[in-house]
C-alpha cells in the first residue's frame, strides 16, 4: 500500500515537473516548442525595447530613441540566427494537433512579458 502510494506520488511529480513539450507530439512541434522556450527572453527584451522607444518617440527624445533603437537591433541580430529554422517548423505545424499546445505556449510566453 505505502509502495502503491510512493508511485503515485512519484508519478504526479514527474508529470507536473514535466515542461509544456510532452503536449507536442511530433518532433517538428517538439523542435518549435524548444526553439521559441529558448528565443523567449530575447523576444521579451524586444518588445520592452520598442515600447520604450515609441514612449521616448512621443516625448521627442531622439537621443533615446536612436539608442534604443541600436539595442533593438542587437537583439534582432540575435534572434535571426534561427528564425529560418522556425519559420520553417510554424509551417510544418500549423494545421497539425500541435497547434493548440504551441498556441498555448506563446499566450504563456505573452503574458510572462507583460
Amino acid at each position: 500500500m505505502v509502495a502503491a502510494r510512493a508511485c503515485t506520488f512519484v508519478a504526479v511529480l514527474i508529470l507536473s515537473a514535466t515542461p509544456t513539450l510532452v503536449h507536442a507530439v511530433s518532433k517538428d512541434a517538439q523542435e518549435l516548442m524548444a526553439l521559441r522556450e529558448k528565443r523567449a527572453p530575447l523576444e521579451c527584451e524586444l518588445t520592452k525595447l520598442y515600447r520604450e522607444a515609441r514612449a521616448a518617440r512621443k516625448k521627442g527624445d531622439q537621443a533615446r530613441v536612436e539608442a534604443l533603437t541600436k539595442r533593438m537591433h542587437v537583439v534582432d541580430d540575435k534572434l535571426r540566427v534561427d528564425s529560418p529554422r522556425v519559420e520553417q517548423l510554424i509551417r510544418r505545424v500549423r494545421n497539425s494537433p500541435d497547434h493548440k499546445a504551441i498556441l498555448e505556449q506563446q499566450v504563456k510566453f505573452d503574458k510572462a512579458c507583460n
